[in-house]
């Protein structure tokens, strides 16, 4: 018991030790660098979902698919908890593949639509170009042709303005 003791006595110190002394100038009178500041907890359950669900994806099976749908469903609540809108898109387009991988390609489509919508609130249009693309490929999957062509324009015209 008193090995114990004695043992967390020793970590406790380590750990007060290695605790900066806010007042130090550091090194040869210089002011110590700032650490970059700490990822919250919830950022990084929002990263960790967002790659966990691209890993999936590239399984492309069913059960994989399901799986990506939960996280990408967690991302787009995380996303959204911190006001993150550059990971509420990615969450949404994740959604939109996972969705499409299970055959519910109106649904996936939803999904890329509410993509294309959030540039015109958050006046970011990165991934529209592949979003577009998505949304004339899933229209010919279904022999909407029209609807295809529509977006096949809109893809191409993108294409245009973002190499100009």
């Amino acid at each position: 018991m008193y090995k114990r003791q004695a043992q967390e006595g020793k970590l406790a110190q380590e750990q007060v030790e290695q605790v900066e002394d806010p007042y130090s100038t550091g090194e040869a009178g210089k002011a110590p660098e700032k650490a970059a500041p700490a990822e919250s907890a919830t950022d990084a359950e929002l990263k960790r979902a967002l790659r966990d669900g691209r890993a999936l994806l590239k399984e492309e099976t069913e059960p994989a698919f399901k799986r990506s749908l939960e996280l990408f469903e967690k991302a787009l609540t995380l996303a959204r908890m911190v006001g993150d809108t550059t990971q509420t898109r990615r969450a949404t387009r994740g959604l939109a593949a996972s969705k499409r991988g299970l055959g519910d390609r109106k649904g996936a489509i939803s999904h890329l639509k509410e993509v294309l919508e959030m540039r015109r609130t958050v006046g970011d249009a990165a991934g529209d170009t592949d979003a577009l693309g998505a949304i004339a490929d899933i229209y010919t999957e279904l022999g909407d042709l029209e609807n295809a062509g529509r977006y096949y324009d809109m893809y191409l015209n993108q294409i245009d303005a973002d190499s100009s």
